[in-house]
C-alpha cells in the first residue's frame, strides 16, 4: 500500500509517496504545486493502478483520470517506474486470451467453439491481434457488422454480434477499455417466419421406416422437444417409465444456478419407442450413442422443415393446445416465458398426471 511521506522545506514542505510494485519499492516525489489532499489522491491512484497490473485488469476510469490530469513532469516520473504503461499495452490478442481464461469456463464447449471463430474473424476483421483495444472504434465495430451483414442471414449476424459485444462487455467490466465500441449495434435475433408445425402422422410415417434407436431419437425430439444435444446426455436412469418422467440435463443451460437440469413427461408414443432403447441396461449407461449423429433427420422430414428447431416448436405447440399453462410448458422445455412465471408459477405433479396418465 503507498503511503505519503511530508518532509520540510525552506519554502514550505514537500510529499513523497512510496509504494511496492513487482517486488520493488519506488519513491514518487510530488512537485510544490500538489498538497496533502492531492497526494493522497494519487496515492490511492497508484494503489489502484498496482492492484490492477496484478490481476491483470486495466485502469478503471477513475484512476485514469487522475493520472491524465498530472502535470506533464509527473506524468513522466509515472512512466519511468511503469505505472502509465499498464493502461497502455492491453493488445486485442491479449484481451482475447485473458477472456478465454476468464470467460470460457462458465459456457459449453459449443459455445465456446462459436465465441472462438467469431474472435478470430473479428481479429482477422481489424488486421490482427496487436491491435490496442481501446484504439478500436464504433465505426470499426458498424463495418465488421456491416461485413457479416454482406455474407450471412440476419439472424447469424446477430449471434456473431452478439459474441463480440459480450466479449467487450467483459473488457468494460475488467476496466480494460472505458466503453464498448459495440454499445450502440443491435444484436437482437429477429423471427424468421419459418416455423412448421410437424403432425403426428407425418412423425409416423418416417417412424416406421427408422431402428429403434433412431425411433426414440425421432420421438424425443417431437414428443419430448429436446434440443439438438440434450438427447446424448441422457442415461437409463433419466428414463422413469413408471412415473413417465425424463430428466434432462442442458450443457445451454447448466451455467445458470438452478437450470442445468429439468423434467419433462414422457407420452405413450415415447414411452413405447424408448422402452426397448433402455430395457436391460445399466443405469448410467448412454440411452443413445453419439455416433448416432441427427443430421439425417434433415434429410427424412418434408422440405423446408429445420429438423430440431420445428420439432421443439411443434412438441411446445402440441403441449399448449392441451392447455397446459405456459409457465408449465416453459419449465418442461427449459426456457422462461416471463418474469410472472419465473418468480412465481409452481410446476405442480397434476400437469405431469394429466399428461401422462400416470401419478
Amino acid at each position: 500500500m503507498a503511503y505519503i511521506e511530508t518532509r520540510k522545506r525552506k519554502n514550505g514542505v514537500a510529499y513523497v509517496i512510496e509504494f511496492r510494485r513487482g517486488g520493488r519499492s519506488y519513491k514518487l516525489s510530488l512537485d510544490k504545486s500538489y498538497n496533502i489532499k492531492d497526494a493522497r489522491f494519487i496515492a490511492a491512484a497508484i494503489d489502484s493502478a498496482v492492484a490492477s497490473e496484478k490481476r491483470g485488469a486495466g485502469l478503471d476510469a477513475q484512476t485514469r483520470r487522475i493520472f491524465e490530469n498530472l502535470t506533464p513532469d509527473m506524468r513522466r516520473r509515472l512512466e519511468r517506474v511503469g505505472l502509465l504503461a499498464i493502461a497502455e499495452t492491453m493488445t486485442l490478442g491479449e484481451a482475447v486470451e485473458i477472456f478465454n481464461r476468464d470467460y470460457f469456463p462458465k459456457i459449453s464447449a459449443q459455445t465456446r467453439e462459436g465465441y472462438t471463430k467469431t474472435l478470430e474473424a473479428f481479429t482477422a476483421f481489424i488486421g490482427g491481434d496487436g491491435v490496442q483495444v481501446d484504439a478500436i472504434s464504433a465505426d470499426t465495430a458498424r463495418r465488421f457488422v456491416e461485413a457479416l451483414a454482406s455474407v450471412y442471414a440476419k439472424n447469424t449476424v446477430a449471434i456473431r454480434t452478439a459474441r463480440v459485444k459480450a466479449f467487450f462487455s467483459f473488457l468494460v467490466d475488467r476496466r480494460f477499455v472505458g466503453e464498448s465500441p459495440f454499445a450502440n449495434v443491435s444484436a437482437t435475433l429477429q423471427s424468421t417466419g419459418r416455423r412448421r408445425f410437424v403432425d403426428r402422422e407425418t412423425i409416423e410415417k418416417i417412424a416406421a421406416t427408422l431402428d429403434d434407436e433412431r425411433r426414440a431419437l425421432l420421438y424425443i425430439y417431437r414428443y419430448a422437444g429436446l434440443r439438438r444435444s440434450e438427447p446424448y446426455y441422457l442415461t437409463c436412469e433419466d428414463v422413469d417409465l413408471d412415473r413417465r418422467r425424463l430428466t434432462i440435463r442442458s450443457p445451454k443451460t447448466a451455467r445458470f444456478a438452478g437450470r442445468g437440469e429439468r423434467v419433462a413427461p414422457i407420452v405413450d408414443e415415447l414411452a413405447n419407442a424408448l422402452a426397448p432403447v433402455v430395457a436391460g441396461r445399466p443405469g448410467d449407461a448412454p440411452v443413445f450413442s453419439k455416433k448416432l449423429l441427427p443430421a439425417p433427420l434433415q434429410k427424412i422430414l418434408p422440405a423446408g422443415t429445420r429438423p430440431f428447431q420445428d420439432l421443439r416448436v411443434s412438441c411446445e405447440n402440441e403441449w399448449l393446445e392441451k392447455r397446459i399453462p405456459a409457465h408449465v410448458v416453459a419449465a418442461w422445455l427449459g426456457h422462461h416465458v416471463n418474469v410472472q412465471a419465473k418468480h412465481y408459477a409452481v410446476v405442480l405433479d397434476t400437469y405431469f398426471e394429466e399428461t401422462t396418465g400416470r401419478r
